[in-house]
């Protein structure tokens, strides 16, 4: 099973799927410049899925799709709009593959009237994938204005796959409007993920890119990184690091002395996410420092 929020497995996939250099840096930037196009849109109603099962990463935007890596056959899928496929169709006249990949848009595509599959395999990236670019976009300018993403979808993006895009170019994740209960499931999804990571495992993960998302809840906040929450709390042992006692008591989700990390310079006051800004406290003395 593949960890969304993992900046490893995101490239570990991704590079197999797209082994060659140049057509994998030519896809990955017609990703990015969609994803940036509809974060000017819209930036809370788009996510990248890379599914758990390693079967595609796709770009959803509303309650569409427009782009896809496929792990079988190793194919790329875009969708755009018909009309505009058709002008670069009549250009294209004598190309014999125009017949493989344009095909009618699917079921769920509904919502976009007149949309339009293009697929193609991966080698045949220098051909395609610019002569797509601007019908793309139209597509994916209606579906964000027409359509809104669900939940799980928002629950399902990848900030793993966030990371790997940013070692090639600038892009940022999304702002999500989440309920107090979303952010509870994602966090606590993300717990069960990092106990079943060794130390080494963990001290791994942290030294990769890890962007931070912001949602909104009531207000601003932040999803913490999963990795430096737990090797702060296994460096401090079970032991408050303010009043060098031990934890009040055992957690009864996971039977280990419950401690509660605390960034030493807010977030919100430009303090890093990282390990160095970062300590394990007891409840009392985690109160303490934010109203004592």
């Amino acid at each position: 099973m593949i960890d969304r929020n993992s900046f490893d497995d995101a490239k570990n996939w991704i590079e197999r799927i797209l082994p060659e250099k140049g057509i994998r840096t030519t896809i990955l930037k017609f990703l990015i410049d969609s994803i940036n196009f509809a974060n000017k849109i819209d930036n809370g109603n788009w996510n990248l899925n890379l599914d758990k099962k390693g079967t595609f990463l796709r770009f959803n935007i509303g309650y569409e799709w427009s782009f896809e890596i496929s792990e079988k056959n190793r194919t790329i899928v875009i969708l755009a709009l018909a009309e505009d496929v058709k002008n670069i169709t009549i250009n294209r006249v004598n190309d014999e593959n125009i017949k493989l990949w344009i095909r009618k848009g699917l079921e769920t595509m509904k919502r976009v009237p007149d949309s339009t599959v293009c697929k193609f395999h991966c080698s045949d990236t220098y051909k395609y994938i610019e002569l797509l670019q601007k019908s793309n976009r139209n597509f994916i300018k209606y579906a964000i204005e027409h359509t809104n993403l669900r939940s799980n979808m928002k629950k399902a993006h990848s900030r793993g796959t966030i990371d790997y895009l940013n070692s090639i170019a600038k892009v940022i994740n999304p702002t999500y409007s989440l309920s107090d209960q979303n952010i509870e499931e994602i966090e606590n999804s993300n717990i069960e993920l990092v106990k079943r990571l060794s130390t080494q495992e963990l001290t791994k993960k942290i030294e990769n890119v890890y962007q931070l998302q912001k949602v909104q809840v009531e207000r601003q906040t932040y999803i913490r990184n999963p990795y430096l929450s737990e090797l702060t709390k296994r460096e401090a042992n079970g032991i408050c690091q303010d009043c060098h006692q031990p934890a009040p008591f055992i957690s009864k989700s996971t039977g280990e002395p419950y401690l509660e990390t605390h960034h030493i310079i807010p977030l919100s006051k430009g303090g890093s996410d990282s390990i160095d800004n970062l300590i394990a406290l007891c409840p009392n003395c985690h109160r303490q420092r934010h109203y004592g």
